[in-house]
């Protein structure tokens, strides 16, 4: 009868390692799996402001919203980050009957359940032919996920010479 052989030193390290990877996985996934969609609008205010508004969409099974991080990069060379927006209020968006509603995840129940949330910001934006405003995520809800496509990017080109003071198309 042979004795039981003892694990080496570097055996133990690689599950730990193993184990802390899969779990740092699991974290992750879960954190980051609630988002399902989006779009950026903007309204000039005059005198080169804009409200910028990032309008998002999350399923309320996921993790509580987080602060975010909208970038801005121009053809004239100028770029910035404006990060930290918080949300206003969200508004439940669940696509339930009305009787139904409080039954959703938003509200502790088990149906599906949406809630929208906005984030303002409001930014001057010199005279420039091609602004980019953007913002992305590594991922979206599961239930929504294309093959291969596992994070949303969303952006909203801007015009300040051309089209001085115009607003986006809002749907």
């Amino acid at each position: 009868m042979t004795p039981p052989q003892k694990r080496t030193w570097s055996a133990q390290v690689l599950q730990h390692l193993i184990v802390s990877v899969f779990m740092l996985c699991v974290s992750f996934a879960g954190k980051a799996n609630h988002y399902s969609g989006g779009s950026i609008t903007y309204s000039c205010l005059g005198g080169n402001q804009y409200q910028i508004d990032l309008d998002l969409f999350l399923d309320c099974s996921g993790t509580a919203i987080v602060p975010q991080t909208l970038t801005f990069t121009s053809d004239c060379g100028t770029s910035f980050t404006v990060a930290g927006m918080v949300p206003q209020a969200p508004t439940e968006v669940s696509q339930l009957c009305a009787a139904q509603l409080a039954n959703s995840t938003c509200n502790g129940g088990a149906l599906p359940g949406m809630n929208y949330f906005r984030f303002t910001t409001v930014q001057i934006l010199p005279p420039c032919d091609g602004w980019t405003i953007s913002w992305n995520i590594c991922c979206r809800a599961v239930a929504i996920d294309l093959v291969g496509t596992q994070g949303m990017y969303i952006e909203a080109e801007l015009n300040t010479i051309t089209a001085p003071c115009d607003n986006s198309p809002v749907f």
